[in-house]
């Protein structure tokens, strides 16, 4: 049976400095053996009351009950309740503001040890508000990465230990960020998350040049560039898709 995977539009975001609207994505995957599995939780839609000012001041936000994950989810018949894993690439707000929707309901939630450790940054509380996912620490499994065969640091975490779900280990953005391949170590799917912003088309920024990612680790966003790149290249891959794009990338995909 095929592996599905749904794009889950979940409002906008746009940064100072930049005229480009965002969209915050996260994905649903169906997978035959392991059941339903979300990857991020995108924006919560009481974001405006919660985020800190400052946050605020720096990310416009766009979002309504009606646009988030929790609510699109339920207009297909799925409930927090029937999701059997949560995967958390990173901690920051606008990809992960909603954790509060699913903790407690969700089966099993992980976030890498690497990005919990780091959340402790002074940098990192500024993105990632503590009163927003701290609180369901004690829900999470924390696993630390491992040697894997992919990624730029091959690092990562191979969820099922059968390829078919894998974190890889992609810092730049955040010191523990990942993102996730679908499918087998040697073709599918890669969500890229916020390793990469997309505009229009496939670039490392967006589609105008005018805006390029926050980076705290800029060898390890290097590297990581280089490996989607040559993750794009590779005709075993089939697509790389981000949390973010200008483009619209709701619907559902399928690898065999």
């Amino acid at each position: 049976m095929a592996i599905k995977i749904h794009a889950i539009k979940c409002g906008n975001v746009s940064y100072v400095g930049s005229k480009t609207k965002y969209g915050v994505y996260c994905y649903l995957v169906e997978h035959p053996e392991h059941g339903l599995i979300l990857i991020d939780t995108g924006l919560n839609a009481d974001a405006k009351d919660t985020w800190p000012k400052y946050l605020l001041a720096m990310e416009h936000v766009e979002i309504t009950k009606e646009e988030t994950a929790l609510y699109k989810l339920g207009k297909m018949g799925i409930s927090a309740d029937d999701i059997d894993l949560l995967l958390l690439t990173h901690l920051d707000a606008d990809s992960n503001g909603a954790i509060g929707d699913f903790a407690g309901r969700v089966k099993r939630i992980i976030l890498p040890e690497h990005e919990y450790f780091y959340s402790c940054r002074t940098v990192y509380k500024m993105r990632q508000p503590q009163n927003l996912w701290l609180q369901y620490k004690n829900l999470m499994d924390i696993p630390y990465y491992e040697a894997v065969k992919i990624g730029p640091q091959g690092r990562g975490y191979d969820v099922f230990k059968d390829e078919s779900i894998v974190f890889i280990h992609t810092p730049g953005h955040t010191e523990g960020h990942a993102s996730v391949m679908i499918g087998t170590a040697g073709s599918g799917r890669l969500l890229n998350n916020d390793g990469i912003y997309f505009g229009g088309r496939y670039v490392m920024f967006s589609a105008d040049g005018e805006f390029k990612p926050m980076t705290f680790d800029k060898k390890g966003q290097a590297k990581a560039e280089k490996y989607f790149d040559d993750v794009r290249k590779d005709p075993d891959c089939l697509m790389i898709y981000p949390s973010h794009s200008a483009d619209d990338l709701c619907g559902y995909m399928e690898i065999i």
